[in-house]
């Protein structure tokens, strides 16, 4: 998982998302609460998932926290780490996000 660029959080934070399977489990957004798919678009504000009866949630990042698995892993994202354009973020060095593994 680490790069040449540092650290695992580094490389996460810098990921592109677009088909990682994404689980939203804290929300602002009741109706969202758990909603699980894999990542087909991604804005500066939202991660669009599509689930497997392949309907499309649009999902704020602001607030939310999201799950997803490597390698054995659960890890937890804060979407507030995320609030950037996928390109500029995966570009940029952006600040030690909050990650927590489970």
């Amino acid at each position: 998982m680490r790069g040449s660029s540092g650290t695992k959080w580094d490389d996460i934070a810098r990921m592109d998302f677009h088909g990682c399977y994404l689980t939203v489990t804290q929300t602002m957004v009741p109706g969202l609460l758990n909603k699980s798919g894999i990542v087909a678009m991604e804005t500066m504000n939202t991660f669009t998932l599509v689930d497997k009866q392949d309907k499309s949630h649009v999902v704020p990042k602001r607030r939310t926290v999201f799950s997803f698995v490597i390698e054995d892993s659960v890890f937890c994202l804060y979407g507030n780490n995320l609030l950037y354009r996928p390109g500029e973020r995966i570009m940029k060095k952006v600040g030690k996000p909050k990650i927590a593994t489970v």
